[in-house]
């Protein structure tokens, strides 16, 4: 939707129509844009100048004929980056990359909200000075408490992993009964909803044994375009939550930026 903002398509198109070359035009178009929303006062709005320069580079790489690759990394990387945008944090190789800290962003911006998707442990907004640590160099972390332990001994990393068997030995466990009523010692049920924004967190909600949506944020509607949702399109995206649910409760919140 960033790209269908008519100011970004005319600040191109006039350069290109002053002689310069669709590369210099794009870039000039994408990281004015960018440079924009960086300055807006709205912290969640500001957020998504990542998300522009992304699509930018993208886009730009598409005009040059460019392939995209992905980060070659070893096994066991925690990455510490400055930032990382959606579409690196979308290509991370999961099989090789065991969590990631960035200084920049913060839990409502894309690259947040991929790592939750993608169940990928991850801090943003650490310190600056952590964008110091050589490589190689042991780290655990904990995206709960959002720390970054570093230099860990071979007795401390032994004990984590016995924690994490343990955390992951009592998911499975909650997994297996998540289907279940909930029913208090003495007799009376509670209905379990979900908290959403967006069509994937509902059907997590269903899959971890949510019986509705008592809250949905119909902002992620209206973020990262130019211009409101047709009713249509609003439609389309309420219908596909309403099936996922399959005739559970589905409340949802107005517009609230």
């Amino acid at each position: 939707e960033l790209l269908d903002d008519p100011e970004l398509l005319e600040t191109a198109k006039a350069e290109i129509h002053k002689g310069k070359s669709a590369v210099f035009a794009w870039q000039k178009a994408f990281t004015r844009q960018a440079d924009s929303l960086a300055s807006l006062s709205n912290e969640l709005l500001a957020a998504r100048a990542t998300d522009m320069r992304d699509i930018g580079e993208q886009t730009l790489k598409t005009i040059l004929g460019l392939e995209t690759t992905s980060m070659e990394l070893p096994e066991n990387t925690i990455l510490i980056a400055e930032d990382l945008t959606p579409s690196q944090t979308a290509t991370l190789d999961r099989e090789k990359v065991l969590g990631f800290c960035t200084v920049l962003g913060g839990a409502s911006s894309h690259v947040a909200i991929l790592a939750r998707s993608l169940n990928i442990p991850a801090i943003a907004g650490i310190e600056a000075r952590a964008l110091d640590v050589e490589n190689d160099t042991p780290i655990i972390l904990n995206g709960t408490t959002g720390q970054a332990e570093l230099n860990a001994d071979e007795v401390r990393i032994a004990a984590v992993k016995k924690e994490q068997a343990a955390l992951e030995a009592k998911r499975t466990e909650e997994l297996a009964l998540c289907q279940e009523d909930a029913v208090t010692t003495d007799g009376h049920n509670v209905m379990v909803v979900g908290n959403a924004g967006g069509l994937d967190e509902v059907e997590q909600s269903v899959t971890h044994g949510g019986e509705g949506i008592g809250l949905l944020r119909s902002e992620f509607l209206f973020q990262n375009r130019a211009s409101a949702p047709t009713e249509e399109e609003q439609t389309e995206v309420y219908g596909a939550m309403a099936a996922a649910l399959d005739n559970k409760p589905l409340v949802i919140r107005t517009l609230d930026v």
